[in-house]
């Protein structure tokens, strides 16, 4: 679950960058190494989509 969430958030932010698919190809996976780390990662998907919704 955490490493879905994390390419999500990669994805998004790829999104919001508007770079195209250059940057797919670079995309890692950043895991979250405990629940707060997984906290966060929710905390920036929130964030990203209020900005989206606009």
């Amino acid at each position: 679950m955490q490493r879905l969430g994390a390419y999500m958030f990669e994805a998004l932010v790829a999104r919001l960058a508007n770079t195209g698919t250059t940057i797919y190809k670079a995309l890692k996976c950043y895991e979250a190494a405990n629940a707060e780390g997984l906290s966060s990662y929710m905390h920036m998907l929130h964030q990203i989509r209020i900005h989206m919704c606009k």
